[in-house]
């Protein structure tokens, strides 16, 4: 099992000026590995509207992403507007292609935030929909559910729905869910905000009795991060990398079956550390600890000069590392797999 969880790097060396500018503390560089990171087929998706790392599954090898995305009503005529999708792709070997169409209920509602998890061959997401009471009319309101589906990889050809809403009621906005299957139980757990709370939902999988809320501390503990396993450094105090620079975001920390954990690393990179409004470039890199100290995987995961990176997410398949993100290239979001090495 590979276990996943976001920390902030507080210090990683030098002093940190009230702006966040960090000041060079060593010119001593990290060990790098010299292979590079390659991008796994095409681009997974244009337009993407992720508000956290993209939920992905593994099974038999092959990558399964859902995202939410931007898609044109009309690709060939831009004037006719936007609308938000929630989609799941995979590798088919060559390039990605999407798994049995959009989630969304009615293609004019939009839809948010899926989180996926499988099970016995068959894939379940989450995700939130805005349902317009007239879609031809959405100044007459709606009201914002969780749902879950599911596709059947064996002999599934749509994705059908779990019961009903998840929600109880209509009378709160539920949004922002995630999803963890307990396997030997077969029950679905959905974690989610319904309105400035926080609701747990469980779905006894093989029958028809539908959702049913519960705040039981079973399942709160199902969404608990995991702790560093015995004798990990303190990656909270620990350098990563040496120079000036300012930190953004959460770093993403992953553990292998055998306890080798792989850590990101964001840093913005003056053109000039002298003279910070001459501008730079906020890079993303991959570290891997070796029991003794951090190793640079390759070069950064950025594609050009100008491109920064969102929601950011690590994974294995045959013990090789994947990193998947979300690229802005100044005009537009893309979705982009890189695998190492």
């Amino acid at each position: 099992m590979i276990l996943s969880i976001s920390i902030l790097l507080i210090s990683c060396g030098g002093e940190e000026s009230s702006s966040g500018t960090q000041s060079a503390s060593s010119s001593t560089a990290i060990p790098s590995v010299t292979n590079s990171w390659t991008q796994v087929g095409g681009v997974v998706a244009e337009n993407t509207i992720l508000k956290k790392a993209p939920s992905v599954v593994i099974h038999n090898s092959i990558p399964y992403i859902a995202i939410g995305r931007t898609i044109y009503v009309d690709p060939s005529d831009v004037s006719k507007g936007t609308r938000n999708v929630v989609e799941v792709k995979f590798f088919n070997g060559n390039d990605w292609q999407p798994l049995g169409g959009p989630l969304n209920h009615d293609l004019r509602n939009p839809a948010y935030s899926p989180s996926m998890a499988i099970h016995n061959n068959i894939l379940y997401v989450s995700f939130d929909e805005y349902i317009y009471n007239d879609p031809a009319n959405v100044s007459a309101g709606g009201y914002r559910s969780v749902y879950v589906k599911y596709f059947d990889l064996n002999s599934g050809s749509s994705w059908q729905l779990l019961g009903s809403e998840v929600n109880p009621s209509r009378n709160k906005t539920a949004k922002d869910s995630a999803i963890i299957i307990d396997n030997t139980n077969e029950l679905v757990h959905i974690k989610y905000s319904f309105g400035t709370d926080i609701q747990y939902a469980v779905f006894h999988l093989g029958t028809s009795g539908g959702w049913i809320s519960t705040l039981q501390t079973a399942i709160i503990l199902l969404f608990s991060s995991p702790s560093l396993p015995t004798g990990a450094p303190d990656v909270l105090t620990t350098k990563v990398h040496p120079g000036y620079g300012q930190f953004f975001n959460d770093s993403v920390l992953v553990f292998q079956d055998n306890n080798d954990f792989y850590v990101s690393h964001d840093e913005y990179f003056y053109n000039d550390p002298n003279n910070v409004s001459a501008g730079g470039q906020r890079q993303t890199y991959v570290h891997k600890y070796d029991g003794a100290s951090f190793i640079k995987l390759g070069d950064k995961l950025n594609s050009n000069a100008v491109s920064t990176i969102f929601n950011l997410e690590l994974f294995f398949i045959n013990n090789i590392v994947y990193a998947l993100f979300e690229e802005h290239d100044g005009t537009k979001r893309s979705l982009i797999l890189k695998k190492y090495p």
